[in-house]
Parts: structure tokens; sequence; C-alpha cells
């Protein structure tokens, strides 16, 4: 006869009471069946227990340490969503050394090019920022008053609504361009990809203490971490359309706003200011693109929003709203449009003017697919 086992109830005091309520009720049976559930049921509850003193387990870090694995996380990339950093930290090398070419970017991407053409130096140490980020590189638009702010220019909110949350010196701008959020994910394995198939191989690799996603950890699966590396601010661009695409003036002008991944950049060499600071975009021929070219100009934003903040705007701490808006003019010199393989057909020189460029342009548009467009920042003031 089979010996019968006690029946812990211990299951409903789970769902119902929590573990510490539970009471040691018996209830014996005889059946085989009935015995290999209760004995299923008996390990879950002994498994619970175990992890009880470990309270909630929400990172990778806390799962880690429930097997004994013990590290610090550390957040890539220097910022994050919450409160986002104002520190510069070493660029991310994958942006060069390993990039995706499905987009489309120019010539071999990733594959051994001059990273240069396109992205800053990774392994130059920055010099420490001088100065306070709210104190303007550039000089600021003269205000009508408090709260009047009509200049026919800029299109500004006034100083008073951002000023204490906008990155008015250019060099905590160009800093703030260097700080991403990074997180890594656990996906099904691609060929060739590392994966981990237990938690506690997971727990040895090698990118462990930037991981805050829990391992799956289902029976019979592996996985792999991809990384991702995001900017911390969405970034316009805004270009007024006047010429259509056949160049016809527009009798009704009408606005254009894009997203683009831009950062501001700086040549430490330049003498003067109007060109020492600049942004360049390499985008399909579209109407930010017309635009630029037709007009001369763009005005850009940089802006950090972060709905979990209740102070306004502020640089010193966590707040909703921070960035600039950067007034753009377009370098001719240094713009150039492609073909539809990425060859150049239409290169900016030094002494180029904007009538030469556009004559070019309306000569070659047929041909033109591709375009980087080069600007200048003529000013940065606060974000409004």
């Amino acid at each position: 006869m089979l010996k019968a086992k006690p029946f812990m109830l211990s299951a409903i005091c789970v769902a119902v009471l929590g573990l510490t309520a539970c009471g040691e009720d018996t209830n014996y049976v005889i059946d085989p069946a009935q015995q290999e559930l209760i004995d299923e049921q008996q390990k879950e509850i002994d498994e619970l227990k175990k992890n009880q003193g470990a309270g909630n387990v929400d990172t990778f870090q806390e799962q880690c340490a429930t097997i004994g694995v013990e590290f610090e996380y550390e957040q890539e990339g220097g910022g994050d969503f919450i409160a986002a950093a104002t520190t510069t930290e070493t660029a991310d090398c994958v942006s060069c050394h390993a990039a995706d070419n499905t987009v489309g970017a120019p010539t071999n991407h990733g594959m051994g090019d001059n990273c240069a053409n396109c992205h800053d130096n990774p392994h130059v140490d920055d010099a420490p920022i001088e100065g306070d980020p709210t104190e303007p590189t550039f000089p600021q638009p003269e205000w009508t008053g408090t709260t009047v702010a009509i200049d026919g220019k800029t299109g500004a909110s006034g100083p008073t609504y951002y000023t204490a949350g906008s990155y008015l010196n250019a060099d905590y701008l160009v800093a703030q361009g260097k700080v991403s959020v990074v997180r890594y994910n656990w996906t099904a394995p691609e060929e060739d990809s590392v994966s981990y198939d237990s938690l506690a191989a997971a727990c040895e690799a090698p990118e462990r203490q930037n991981v805050k996603a829990l391992f799956p950890g289902e029976e019979n699966q592996s996985y792999s971490l991809v990384k991702s590396s995001n900017s911390i601010a969405a970034k316009t661009v805004s270009t007024v359309s006047l010429w259509d695409q056949e160049f016809n003036r527009i009798e009704t002008p009408y606005p254009n706003v894009a997203t683009f991944g831009f950062a501001i950049k700086k040549d430490e060499e330049a003498t003067e200011l109007s060109e020492r600071y600049s942004t360049d975009m390499t985008i399909n021929l579209n109407n930010t693109c017309h635009n630029a070219i037709m007009n001369g100009d763009a005005r850009a934003e940089w802006y950090e929003y972060d709905p979990t903040q209740s102070v306004k705007t502020s640089l010193e701490t966590a707040a909703r709203n921070r960035g600039a808006r950067i007034l753009l003019t377009t370098n001719y010199e240094k713009s150039v449009l492609l073909d539809a393989t990425f060859s150049p057909i239409v290169t900016g020189e030094a002494g180029m003017t904007g009538d030469e460029f556009r004559q070019a342009y309306k000569d070659n548009v047929d041909a033109a697919k591709w375009c980087q467009v080069h600007f200048k920042v003529e000013n940065i003031i606060p974000l409004g």
C-alpha cells in the first residue's frame, strides 16, 4: 500500500493569506495520481518559501543575487530617462565599428571607414567644460518685455520661461550630444551570437553590470543580449516650404517639421564664433533638405522631456523640460548632394555661394537622392 504524504493546504494559503500565514493543516490521500499532484504543489511551495526571504526581484542584478552572484549595476552611456545626467561620457563605439547598414547609410558603414566623416572621434578625452550651462555662448535676442517675445526671427517664448533649463552654453549642448540611454534586452539568439541557456550562465555575461531586464529563464530556451543606444533628447528640425519640387514659388508657404538625429559639433581650431559650432545630417532628398538648400536656414530644437518630474524646468535638479533651440544657417561650402549609390554629384567647396549651390542642385535634381546638409550654428536660445 502506498504511504500517503500529508497534503499541505499551503497552496491556498499562498494565494489568499501569504506564506507567513500558512498553517500545517493536513489531509491524507492514497490515490497515486492525486499524490503526484500533491508532490508537484509541495515542490512549488518549497521553492516559494526558499525565495521569500530575498524579497521582490525587479532587476537582473537582484535576480543574480538570488543564486549568489553579486555585482553592482552601472548605467552605461552616461544618461538615463529619469533625471538624465548632464555629464560627458565616452561615445558608444558600436555606432562606428559595428553599425548596421540596413538603412542605406553611405559607403561601407561600420566596415572600417574613417568614422570622423560622420561621427566625432570617440577616443578623444574632452576637457572640462567652462562656465555655467545657462551662460550664453551667443548674444541673446533683445526682448521687448518680460512676457512679450515677438522679435520676428526666433519665434521664442521669452527669457523667463525655460532659461533655467536651457543649454545656452554651447559646450554643454555639445556634451549632451554624447550622452545616451543604453539598454540591454534578452532576445532569441541569432546565428553566431553569444547565447545563455540558464540564469547561472547569464549572470556571468561580460555585460551583466549594465543589464536591467530580467533573464526570462524559460525551460530549454536560450537567450542573447541585444544592446540599444539612444540619445536622451528628441531633436526636431523646422524649415519653411517656399519653393515646390519644380522650383516654383509657393503662393502660400507652409512650415515643415522633421525629426533627425543631429548633434552639435565644435571646431576647436575655429577663430570666429560663427565658424565654431555646427551640425550636419545625412538624409534623403526630402522637404528639410530641399528647404535648407533653397532658403539657406533652419531652426532646430534639442528637447529632453521627462514626464515623471514635477519641476517645470531646471538643470540643477530633475525636471520635465530641458534643452535649447538652435538657429541654423546652411553652409553651402560643406554640403553635398549624392545619387542613389551615394556618389557625390554636387559638392560644396570653399567660396561657393548659395546661388551657385542652388543652381547646381537644379541642374542635377533628377539624379540627386541623398543630401549631406551642413549647418552653421548662428545662435542658441532658450527652450520654449
